[in-house]
């Protein structure tokens, strides 16, 4: 990771193939990968993304703090592809956050909003943020809940699992940014 928190392409593919090969090593193992970022589209990133899937892993990814069209950034344009959930943010009320990505890749959402978390500068201490990239924890953890009930889950039965427990909630939303909250319904 470099001085302005960016870390790169090359370094986020090494980490997706090192879960593939641990994921393998485990038979009948459970595993996400959270990526709680975005940036430019890379087809190569996108094929590590492809793999994970191929091996039985669901991968859950920020949808962008940049009030775009996620279908716009990666790999939040993955995010109606088989195994990928592309998570934007809700504030107050439901409403889509100020700053959140929207559009057909989304997914689905998740409180996004005034999360408090552990600091990313500190070991010991906390903050409140805001960002996708608190939202697709929400998503990464409903997930492992989900397959604590029923370890026999396929990644796609959680995705369904996970973008149609609460539809038609979302508030200002434009019609074709999906209308879908994560939520706990077991």
């Amino acid at each position: 990771m470099d001085s302005q928190k960016r870390v790169a392409v090359s370094s986020t593919i090494q980490a997706i193939e090192w879960v593939i090969e641990d994921h393998k090593k485990n038979p009948g193992q459970r595993s996400i990968i959270n990526y709680s970022a975005t940036g430019s589209i890379s087809e190569a990133r996108n094929a590590a993304i492809r793999e994970a899937v191929n091996a039985g892993i669901l991968f859950v990814t920020a949808a962008g703090n940049s009030n775009v069209d996620a279908c716009n950034y990666g790999p939040a344009q993955l995010g109606q592809e088989e195994g990928v959930i592309s998570v934007a943010a809700t504030g107050t009320n439901n409403y889509i956050a100020d700053f959140s990505n929207f559009g057909s890749c989304v997914s689905v959402f998740a409180p996004g909003v005034d999360i408090f978390t552990s600091s990313f500068d500190s070991s010991s201490s906390y903050q409140t943020i805001s960002g996708t990239s608190m939202s697709s924890p929400f998503v990464s953890g409903l997930a492992s809940y989900f397959w604590s009930i029923n370890p026999e889950y396929t990644i796609s039965q959680i995705k369904d699992l996970i973008i149609n427990s609460n539809n038609g909630q979302v508030q200002g939303i434009n019609t074709d940014t999906p209308n879908k909250i994560a939520y706990n319904q077991q």
